[in-house]
């Protein structure tokens, strides 16, 4: 049996994309009866001899104060969204850096998911995708909920909508039975749906674990279309957890563009996205179409690390 979401995980330097973060967060929370865990690092400065911060004869008590005026701010930050229902805990942590810090209190409380901004303030307390949201993506032990700051509002019963990429490997699979778990949440809506989405890149990539083995750009379009439909429709029967109606799309461009686009188009709430996938043009790999996609969607993205037995999301 897979885990069930008890504990989620906000990091939040206090800016606006964070607080979008926040109320996705809190969002997530409801829909699993889950525990809030707000979390702010303080960054420490470097202690060097000729530092001046070194040599201030009332550094602890600056810091103290930092604390409270931090520790206050998160309060103020839950005060200010839907918290109803919803066990929360706030947490302080001094480090050199922020991802380490975030990772350390994921293993700490035992988080099941992780939700962050990717964008935020520069300097001294950034959350800049390319620095920690992406090492905390690479390295965290448990799914990640990135947000931008253009996420569109928050439907009731989030998601609805889900557009889940596929690249044919079980990592893509796990990532499909994780989007089924969220939507069979809410058996009743008759408005939840997936759409399963391969993107063909010119030329084919020859893959002998995608169904495209052997094909070659001399072959026409419609035939790699309706290979590929096939293929998509029997993954998609062949994947367990609650049915969920799918649409099965296959896109022909740029891949983290097509899937990016694509979602916008349909209105989608939410992509799930393996970070491990076959190598090639159809890969799913952090540090490269996920990576893309995490940076370019308008909605949020579920990152999750693929497994042959299933996602770590639980109905």
């Amino acid at each position: 049996m897979r885990p069930k979401i008890d504990k989620i995980l906000i990091p939040t330097d206090f800016s606006a994309c964070a607080n979008v973060a926040l109320a996705q967060a809190a969002a997530l929370a409801k829909l699993f009866d889950a525990e809030l865990h707000v979390l702010h690092v303080l960054l420490s400065q470097k202690e060097e001899l000729n530092s001046l911060i070194y040599k201030l004869p009332n550094r602890q008590e600056l810091e103290h104060s930092q604390r409270k005026r931090c520790g206050d701010r998160l309060v103020e930050l839950l005060g200010a969204i839907d918290t109803d229902g919803i066990e929360t805990q706030t947490h302080l942590l001094r480090a050199d850096a922020a991802a380490p810090a975030i990772l350390e209190a994921v293993s700490q409380q035992g988080i099941d998911v992780i939700v962050m901004g990717t964008h935020g303030r520069r300097g001294f307390r950034q959350f800049l995708f390319g620095s920690e949201t992406e090492e905390v993506v690479r390295s965290a032990p448990c799914p990640v909920l990135t947000v931008s700051e253009k996420a569109t509002p928050l439907r009731e019963n989030w998601p609805r909508r889900v557009t889940v990429p596929v690249d044919f490997s079980e990592h893509s699979r796990a990532a499909l039975h994780a989007a089924k778990e969220l939507l069979g949440r809410h058996p009743a809506d008759t408005n939840a749906a997936i759409d399963l989405v391969y993107v063909v890149e010119q030329p084919v990539d020859l893959n002998p674990c995608n169904p495209l083995d052997g094909w070659t750009t001399a072959d026409s379009l419609p035939q790699i279309v309706h290979t590929v439909k096939e293929s998509l429709s029997k993954f998609n029967q062949e994947t367990g957890g609650p049915e969920i109606p799918c649409e099965i799309e296959v896109l022909e461009g740029r891949t983290a563009e097509s899937i990016a686009q694509h979602a916008e188009a349909t209105g989608a709430d939410l992509i799930v996205i393996a970070t491990r996938g076959l190598t090639g043009v159809q890969r799913l790999l952090l540090g490269s179409v996920a990576e893309k996609v995490l940076r370019i969607a308008s909605c949020p993205v579920l990152s999750l690390k693929g497994s042959s037995t299933g996602a770590d999301v639980d109905a």
